[in-house]
């Protein structure tokens, strides 16, 4: 574990909603990435915001297995794009939107 982690890790670990040790690598570079963003939060904020990021990756993990055993199952269609294209080109077209 490096400084910086033991240290976030001894500031954190006295709030009621905590990182753990083994959570640190993983809190580590989404505090960087907000750092890197330019994004400034209390470390309660980041915590709060590492745990909703959490949550959020949870469901859209879910939300992908699903899709994943859908097409496991012979559920899924092939991907036309030219008729995709085609309606989006209407779609546009309805709102007198052309190319």
């Amino acid at each position: 574990m490096q400084f910086d982690q033991i240290y976030l890790y001894d500031k954190i670990k006295r709030m009621s909603i905590h990182v753990t040790k083994n959570e640190l690598p993983d809190f580590s570079k989404f505090v960087q990435q907000l750092e890197d963003r330019g994004e400034s939060m209390t470390v309660d904020q980041t915590v709060i915001a590492y745990r909703r990021y959490q949550t959020q990756l949870a469901q859209l993990r879910a939300e992908l297995q699903a899709a994943a055993d859908d097409l496991d199952a012979g559920l899924g269609t092939d991907l036309d794009m030219d008729s995709i294209i085609k309606e989006g080109r209407k779609i546009l077209a309805d709102e007198g939107i052309t190319d």
